[in-house]
């Protein structure tokens, strides 16, 4: 945020000098500035959700930046902390020599619940802030503030696709390094809440499962999902049985999973926690007891892996590649995510991520 500081300067030294009054731009600017500093970010989207102008004291892109850095505090990050983690992860790799592996596995230790949900807003507001600019096509005579929201939202579509991962594997530590039959009952070396999801998502496109010993059942299709605004959402409720090959494993590991139902298809959607219909938290999934693995929601469209995954690991290339021209130790990293995760194409699929899951 450098160059937000460097605007607000004069509004600062004005603030500090006692020549504005708590309702001048230079005061609000400063307030907001503020509560980013000091990590008050349910008061910077409390003021600015409505009004990102503020009662004009910033321009509307001037704060709709401010309200993507909200919410990419509000997931766990700022967003030189998600580059510092990009550039490390090169050079640290873990399974396999997998560098989108080890983000992963970085960003995971400081993932608030709902990072990939605060995540995607933020990506939505750094668009808006970058305004009627193409962020995969930036034009030369493009505003600095343009520039820096579309940087920015390429460095926050990658971090959403790691968060993402995170969530649809259960526990990251487990996928990477399963421990004995509670974490990998058909012994391949790959946690079974990887190997659940990639059986949900294989299920979701061609009706099979080539995950071995996964055997995906279906409990319920449809069942709607419905807001408190009223909006519906129809999945079809899927559970995943991952059998034993071998002793000393001798029962399975079982897994709840949504696939979200649209005319294009089906794609797994992203759950957190449990809920019924209505969105009511309950404490485990129990289909018997009308509690759900509970699907993510955002401005009234359900999550799910085609936009979290595989959409921003490409639009993140794509930006980030604009951005630095091709050379940078940034835009390296994201294109070694996208070649491990969906190959040398450049087009990301639901049946390639199903697969590096797996892996």
């Amino acid at each position: 945020m450098k160059r937000m500081v460097t605007l607000l300067s004069a509004g600062l030294l004005l603030v500090g000098c006692g020549v504005g009054d708590k309702n001048s731009p230079e005061a609000k600017r400063y307030e907001i500035q503020k509560a980013l500093d000091e990590g008050n970010y349910d008061k910077i989207i409390s003021i600015l959700s409505s009004d990102p102008t503020y009662g004009g004291a910033m321009s509307a892109e001037e704060g709709n930046m401010y309200l993507g850095a909200a919410y990419v505090g509000k997931a766990g990050f700022d967003v030189n902390g998600i580059v510092n983690v990009l550039v490390e992860s090169g050079t640290t790799k873990v399974q396999g020599n997998d560098t989108f592996k080890q983000f992963v596995k970085s960003v995971s230790k400081n993932a608030s619940r709902e990072a990939p949900l605060y995540l995607s807003r933020a990506s939505d507001l750094y668009e808006k802030a970058a305004g009627n600019i193409s962020c995969k096509n930036i034009p030369a005579g493009a505003s600095d503030m343009a520039k820096d929201a579309c940087f920015y939202k390429g460095i926050v579509d990658i971090a959403t696709a790691g968060t993402t991962i995170i969530d649809i594997v259960d526990d990251v530590d487990s996928w990477l390094n399963p421990q004995g039959c509670s974490d990998d009952a058909n012994n391949n070396g790959v946690g079974d809440g990887g190997d659940a999801s990639a059986c949900a998502m294989e299920y979701a496109v061609n009706g099979n499962c080539t995950v071995p010993n996964a055997v995906p059942t279906s409990i319920k299709n449809p069942i709607t999902f419905t807001d408190s605004g009223g909006n519906n959402y129809s999945y079809e409720l899927i559970k995943i049985d991952v059998n034993p090959t071998n002793p000393p494993c001798t029962n399975p590991n079982s897994f709840y999973r949504l696939l979200e139902l649209s005319n294009s298809g089906k794609v797994l959607a992203i759950t957190k926690g449990a809920c019924d219909t209505n969105f009511n938290t309950c404490s485990q999934v129990n289909p018997a007891n009308g509690c759900y693995p509970c699907p993510v929601v955002l401005d009234g469209q359900s999550l799910d892996v085609v936009d979290t995954v595989t959409t921003t690991l490409e639009s993140s290339a794509d930006v980030i590649d604009e951005f630095t021209s091709g050379n940078s130790d940034v835009n390296g990293a994201i294109n070694d995510f996208l070649n491990e995760a969906c190959g040398n194409d450049n087009q990301c699929t639901q049946d390639e991520i199903a697969n590096y899951l797996a892996q």
